[in-house]
């Protein structure tokens, strides 16, 4: 089953953070589930200002998703682009539980980097994906909450490509942290391109990782003609989703898509990696 928003009328201004909040509605059209979107205000738009001070002749851009922490804090990644150079920069903003309190990082993971998702791998640790213009995924792990960061070599950094022949951005990957048959694994979403070379990326598969082992889940979205690009992946309540965005004749939508096969497989996988390190 799937839902869509149209975004043509979301309004963004550069004074503040805009936090808007979805919930799934009783209703139904055409069988679809609905989300109803409200805005819940804008946060620290001094902190605009303090990425200034930080990070000399940047500007602030957009990112990708963060995570509420088991203490509650709320952590989202920031990009910025140098004025000059024209590259980017990631960073974490933390915000207190109660949401009057913000803080912004003062490290950088590395230069030339955006897309950037941030989850919490472990109790108070955190895990950054973002996609470099040199055509990977790098995953890097901070400490003291973003002072510095150390890229995390091994099973999951610049394991996957940006685009077919690994070069540019490519498109916002979807990143979570699940606890799934008692074991904390890695959920990823990822555009795959065409078989025939097309420039654009029409199908999302979603993979699985638990640190030692990757996996290729299998697809979340139909094959089509269309752009299916950027994506978030929810996970509560013991239930997965994705919610994606597919661009269809110059038209942008968000697609929400309830995951319970795909979730059910990565089970069956878990239970095999289980028996196999035994």
């Amino acid at each position: 089953m799937e839902t869509s928003c149209d975004n043509s009328d979301w309004a963004h201004t550069i004074s503040g953070f805009p936090f808007y909040t979805g919930t799934r509605t009783a209703g139904s059209v055409d069988g679809a589930m609905l989300i109803r979107w409200s805005y819940s205000g804008k946060v620290f738009g001094h902190i605009f200002n303090e990425l200034g001070r930080n990070f000399e002749r940047h500007y602030m851009t957009g990112a990708g998703s963060g995570v509420v922490m088991v203490n509650g804090t709320v952590v989202f990644p920031m990009e910025a682009l140098n004025d000059k150079t024209r590259e980017y920069i990631s960073t974490i903003v933390s915000l207190s539980s109660d949401g009057k309190r913000g803080t912004m990082a003062k490290g950088v993971p590395n230069t030339g980097c955006s897309y950037t998702t941030v989850v919490e791998k472990q109790d108070g640790e955190l895990l950054m994906m973002i996609s470099c213009r040199d055509g990977v995924r790098r995953v890097y792990e901070p400490s003291d909450m973003g002072e510095t960061w150390t890229e995390a070599l091994g099973t999951l950094s610049r394991v996957w490509g940006n685009s077919p022949h690994r070069t540019g951005y490519g498109d916002q990957d979807g990143l979570v942290t699940a606890t799934i048959e008692g074991k904390k694994v890695l959920l990823l979403t990822h555009p795959v391109y065409p078989n025939n070379g097309g420039f654009f990326a029409n199908r999302i598969h979603l993979w699985l990782s638990d640190g030692a082992h990757i996996f290729d889940v299998g697809p979340i979205s139909v094959e089509s003609k269309y752009n299916s690009t950027s994506s978030t992946l929810p996970y509560t309540n013991g239930e997965l989703f994705s919610l994606y965005k597919r661009s269809d004749h110059g038209r942008e939508r968000f697609v929400l898509v309830g995951l319970g096969d795909q979730l059910n497989r990565t089970k069956e996988v878990l239970v095999k990696w289980e028996k196999a390190g035994q």
